[in-house]
């Protein structure tokens, strides 16, 4: 089912998928540069392009004058990797490894220019470093090797056998880089760099396969939530109070973390289980955490348990307090009254009192043992009600 793109009058080769499925980055040569005299055979300028699949719309990237050629976009779409080649006149001038921004800005070299073919081929979706074919040991683009640079400039060199080595992907599970070795396609080992061959020069398969089904990483699944204000309004929330089943589907182990993880006011939170492998992999769901104070307020007052009538008049002011809100003690009555003569019960008794806010006042009595007994009330933010 091969479907033709384009039709161009130019060569449009090198060709790379954007992250986005939807944009394919590619070199397109776009006029022929004069060499000077001795050098090589003209060379064409080459420029990065991409083509929006869905529209059909083809934007122009660098505009070098230069060999600017196989395009690699970064997983995340940030960057995208080039060869370069600073000197267009001469075809045998050589091409380094550089990373610029999608619309062709801000182009940084990453290899050292030091005479050498070195070629981005992918990137690595684990470890976030290019797979070039670089050539260590000499400025031919016959002695490649294997290797990997991040996006410092940093080169960690794969494979060291002195042998045409070209890269060609990087394994989604980022274990292993697919090359051709001497002809020969092979599996190279990144933690060690030792070679597994795929295919000899008869097609005859043996070895280890390629992994069509990568290692996925683990689902993280959410269940929402409503959880109790504590001391202070917060409240340490733990992954398993948002997980709602999370797995890994080759029952590998994994771990659970959940962002925010104290809540410091009612309220609801948009909260982010993330379940991740021991290889760095992730996914990350959202629940809904409501937290609610259902706590009435504290209320207390300075009153003693006894005062002498001869102290008279004397106030008394009531206080609340509350975890999560602020609040003020309403005064709701007040009673007298004395225990009766026959010692059962009490009778109403007489007494003059000042509410003013917050504070009672005693001014006077009916006589020594009288009772004042006086009510209060407090509502926090939240409606709960205290007495």
């Amino acid at each position: 089912n091969a479907q033709k793109l384009r039709t161009a009058n130019e060569d449009e080769i090198n060709p790379f998928w954007g992250p986005d499925g939807e944009s394919i980055y590619y070199s397109k040569n776009t006029q022929f540069a004069i060499p000077p005299s001795g050098s090589c055979a003209p060379c064409p300028y080459w420029e990065i392009y991409r083509y929006d699949v869905g529209s059909g719309t083809e934007t122009q990237i660098t505009f070098n004058q230069s060999r600017d050629e196989h395009p690699v976009p970064s997983p995340d779409g940030a960057l995208v990797a080039i060869s370069r080649a600073e000197n267009p006149l001469d075809c045998c001038n050589p091409r380094d490894v550089w990373i610029m921004e999608p619309d062709g800005s801000n182009a940084v070299a990453l290899s050292p220019r030091n005479g050498r073919y070195e070629t981005p081929r992918d990137w690595d979706p684990v470890t976030d470093r290019i797979l070039v074919t670089w050539p260590f040991d000499c400025s031919s683009s016959s002695c490649n090797e294997v290797a990997l640079v991040d996006r410092s400039g940093n080169v960690d060199r794969i494979t060291d056998n002195s042998i045409d080595e070209i890269a060609i992907a990087v394994s989604p599970d980022g274990q292993f880089v697919l090359g051709s070795v001497g002809g020969n396609l092979h599996l190279v080992d990144i933690a060690t760099g030792a070679l597994s061959e795929l295919l000899d020069l008869a097609g005859t398969q043996f070895g280890q396969d390629w992994q069509a089904n990568p290692n996925q990483p683990p689902n993280a699944i959410c269940q929402d939530a409503a959880v109790v204000a504590g001391p202070f309004c917060s409240y340490n929330l733990t992954p398993s109070e948002v997980d709602g089943g999370s797995f890994d589907a080759e029952d590998d182990p994994f771990t659970l973390s959940v962002d925010p993880m104290k809540l410091l006011a009612t309220g609801s939170y948009a909260a982010g289980l993330t379940a991740s492998d021991d290889l760095g992999r992730s996914t990350t769901c959202q629940a809904q955490v409501e937290m609610v104070d259902d706590d009435g307020p504290m209320i207390a007052s300075n009153s003693p348990r006894r005062v002498r009538k001869r102290a008279l008049p004397v106030s008394f002011q009531a206080t609340a307090s509350d975890n999560c809100s602020a609040v003020t003690p309403e005064i709701l009555s007040y009673q007298c009254r004395k225990k009766r003569r026959s010692g059962h019960g009490f009778r109403p008794a007489w007494c003059e009192i000042e509410i003013s806010g917050d504070t009672l006042t005693i001014l006077a009595t009916e006589g020594p043992e009288t009772i004042v007994r006086w009510e209060l009330e407090a509502f926090d933010d939240s409606g709960n009600r205290s007495t």
